[in-house]
């Protein structure tokens, strides 16, 4: 079938061939030299820049969160409030005292009395604690752990979310006069992790020193999962969970369960022990890559589009002389055989010099025929002329035939005659001896 192409064709064809096979190749070349330099980029810098950058956003927000909580606690008027004066009047005070740190972005703030364990938010009283309720044994764990700042996470009880509740005694630690503290809603931390994105499909969260996981863009993991160690994925259990449960900060690689490579950033919030973990997959961080594999085909069908055009242009004009001499060529064959038409010889390349042989033949022919019809007219009389011998030499021999016929009928009577004379001899000679022997016998 390609035999049959026309030239110019078979030029475009093989010239768009060569030029696409070494754009793909540059372009897979030059693809993954830049997927090798991203990825290396953002292994070793920007995934431990993103997730230390992560890390200091809530460590400055636990520390803005232990700030307050320690205002609140350490006010004199809640000193005083917890120790005389605990009026209506005062306890309106301190609630509306509470109200303005919620400006914060806090999910709630609350005084607890040591000596009523009554619980009071920033809308007022709220309950009264008890150890006997399994909930309310924070409270106890950080009146007796002897440490100023105490952080403990469950949820909330107004709205059900998880919450981060940052403790500080009020008064000295070793006889407390209470406790004051704010709430950080790990729900909206699981909104602010989803909205933060390395790739389309990474996922931000955060766990606690024990791999317990708090916030997650998917609450399945928070309320299904609930800690590291029972995520399923054999590779993760592999390489992932003892190298975060040690390690304060790192880059992680696994493979998962379908095969697929995943990189895992992580760094600590050393004020509350939490840890905050980036994963991705491998073939996303180098996504942008696609903007160049879209341009560099876009600019690969503009160049192919221009070569169509040039090499069309330009094989008109250097096949020209070639397309005349074909056409010529046909004219010749296929009409009366004109052997006057010659073709323009308009260059000295290899076109313009099949144009000047073909002239140089197409006028030796001419000759050629010219002389073979000179001769054709001169064999045509002397065809005549020995025409005109044969048909004397054939009447010659039909009157040589004739005569050859009555000589030889006279020479057959001739033949006879002599026979009969012969014969009569022959009688002539028997009788002449028959009569001498008569006369012997006398």
């Amino acid at each position: 079938m390609f035999r049959n192409i026309r030239i110019k064709t078979k030029v475009i064809i093989l010239s768009i061939f060569i030029f696409t096979l070494l754009m793909g190749i540059s372009t897979f070349v030059s693809t993954t030299i830049s997927f090798d330099i991203i990825l290396d980029r953002i292994v070793s810098r920007e995934a431990p820049a993103s997730a230390n950058y992560i890390a200091e956003v809530f460590e400055k927000k636990i520390a803005k969160a232990i700030s307050l909580a320690k205002i609140i606690g350490d006010n004199p008027f809640v000193y005083e409030w917890l120790q005389k004066n605990r009026s209506e009047e005062t306890t309106a005070t301190i609630t509306d005292y509470s109200k303005k740190f919620m400006e914060e972005g806090l999910s709630i703030t609350f005084i607890v009395s040591n000596k009523t364990l009554d619980f009071y938010t920033q809308d007022g009283f709220f309950k009264t604690l008890s150890k006997d309720v399994a909930r309310d044994s924070w409270y106890f764990d950080s009146v007796s752990s002897g440490q100023k700042v105490a952080i403990n996470i469950q949820p909330s009880e107004t709205n059900d979310e998880l919450t981060a509740y940052v403790n500080v005694i009020i008064g000295d630690v070793t006889r407390p006069l209470g406790v004051a503290g704010v709430g950080i809603s790990l729900t909206e931390v699981s909104r602010e992790l989803a909205d933060f994105k390395v790739s389309e499909s990474s996922v931000a969260y955060l766990i606690t020193e024990k791999g317990e996981i708090k916030a997650h863009p998917d609450k399945k993991y928070i309320t299904e999962v609930g800690n590291i160690q029972s995520i399923s994925d054999p590779g993760y259990k592999e390489k992932v969970v003892d190298e975060l449960l040690r390690e304060d900060s790192g880059i992680l690689e696994y493979k998962d369960k379908d095969g697929d490579t995943k990189i895992l950033s992580f760094a600590s919030i050393p004020s509350a022990g939490w840890k905050i973990v980036i994963e991705a997959p491998e073939k996303e961080l180098g996504k942008g890559l696609n903007k160049i594999v879209v341009t560099n085909a876009m600019v690969l069908v503009g160049f192919v589009l221009l070569i169509i055009l040039v090499f069309d242009f330009m094989m008109r004009v250097i096949l020209r002389p070639i397309n005349e001499t074909v056409s010529t060529l046909e004219d010749i064959s296929e009409g009366e055989g004109n052997l006057t038409k010659r073709i323009k010889v308009s260059s000295r390349d290899e076109a313009g010099l099949l144009s000047l042989s073909f002239n140089k033949f197409v006028n030796k022919l001419q000759q050629m025929i010219k002389r073979i019809a000179e001769h054709t007219d001169f064999v045509s009389n002397s065809s005549g002329d020995l025409a005109d011998i044969a048909t004397t030499l054939v009447e010659n021999s039909q009157e040589t035939s004739q005569n050859s016929k009555k000589a030889a009928v006279a020479a057959e009577d001739m033949s006879n005659s002599i026979g009969a004379i012969a014969t009569t001899l022959q009688i002539a000679s028997d009788n002449v001896s028959q009569r001498l022997r008569l006369w012997g016998t006398q």
